[in-house]
């Protein structure tokens, strides 16, 4: 079997095809949202976006970054966004200086199959993007499987096909030593791992974070994560100021702006009435989202509606006035409701 085939093969026992389905189901961050984590220059000291310090993270940092907010603020869109972002992939560069530089991502999601909500999906899709990335460190496992079959003269892991050897299954364990392995065996490359949505893993969380922590003990490595603000991660994580913000506590702007532009852009807009303050609309949603952009998506869905259907300033207010501030009771009221508004 030539290289080009072993390699093939290789990232084929590795893929499964549902790796990039939650990746494609989250929906791409606004205009301007979040660029704010690149530049806290910009603001002045009172204001808490002035005290992010992600972008020297990405330059130096070799510990963990936590990215926390509450359920619908906009964890997974941060992610998608840092994870493709060509400003994240610029400062990466930095630190990893003359080295080749990996980056690879994972998303978990509760509501997907098994593969999407288990530390295996999670390490094999990790160890896929960064073989892929760089299909000559599959040699290095090979390498490294070869010498451990001629110590132990056995592998229920491994298969001999065409003289060559293929994993035959992936175990944690031997995800984990593949990962080990190409940090320790390799030393021109670094590599950052964005790993999201650590509370929809469907198992013991504490367990996930040692293998979080076991990642970030590989030479060159370092992982951005993402959750809820439950106790297991604000207590493995939340320690470092450095190394952590809190999502709902500095997206006002960007929601205000994202509620500004979605209402102006209603066709029907134009012609509404003269005393329709849209800035004034944007703000008060921007206030009571409490960071929430779900919150957020659904409350403008509706007033485009209105504003579609031809609603005065004070119907608009109305509707908003009506709208729960808490999902699961928004969540209530669209399942059990019709429009009551005509």
């Amino acid at each position: 079997m030539d290289n080009l085939s072993r390699d093939d093969a290789f990232l084929n026992s590795l893929y499964f095809n549902t790796m990039s389905q939650r990746y494609d189901t989250i929906i791409e961050a606004h205009e301007e949202t979040y660029d704010w984590i690149f530049a806290p220059e910009a603001y002045p000291e009172r204001d808490a976006r002035s005290q992010i310090e992600f972008r020297q993270w990405l330059e130096n940092g070799t510990d963990v970054y936590w990215i926390s907010g509450k359920p619908g603020s906009g964890k997974s869109t941060l992610m998608k966004f840092l994870a493709t972002c060509k400003h994240t992939r610029r400062y990466l560069r930095r630190w990893a200086g003359n080295s080749h530089l990996i980056s690879a991502a994972f998303y978990f999601w509760i509501a997907g199959g098994d593969m999407q909500r288990s530390q295996l999906g999670l390490l094999r899709q990790l160890l896929f993007e960064t073989l892929n990335a760089r299909p000559s460190l599959i040699g290095v496992l090979h390498s490294q499987a070869q010498a451990r079959l001629m110590k132990t003269f056995t592998s229920s892991k491994w298969r001999v096909e065409s003289d060559t050897l293929i994993p035959s299954h992936w175990t944690l364990e031997s995800l984990i030593q593949a990962l080990t392995d190409l940090g320790r065996e390799t030393s021109d490359q670094k590599i950052c791992y964005f790993i999201d949505g650590l509370d929809e893993y469907d198992k013991d969380h504490l367990d996930l974070i040692a293998t979080i922590e076991t990642l970030c003990k590989i030479p060159n490595v370092k992982v951005c994560v993402s959750s809820r603000r439950w106790p297991a991660f604000e207590n493995a994580y939340g320690s470092k100021p450095g190394c952590k913000l809190y999502l709902e506590d500095l997206t006002y702007h960007d929601i205000f702006r994202f509620a500004r532009d979605k209402l102006a852009s209603v066709p029907q807009f134009d012609d509404a009435e003269d005393d329709l303050d849209v800035d004034q609309l944007a703000e008060e949603i921007a206030v009571r989202s409490e960071g929430v952009f779900l919150w957020v998506f659904l409350v403008i869905r509706s007033l485009r509606d209105g504003i579609t259907n031809g609603d005065d300033a004070g119907m608009l207010q109305k509707r908003l006035d009506q709208l729960p501030t808490d999902l699961e009771p928004f969540f209530e009221r669209i399942l059990r409701s019709v429009d009551t508004m005509y």
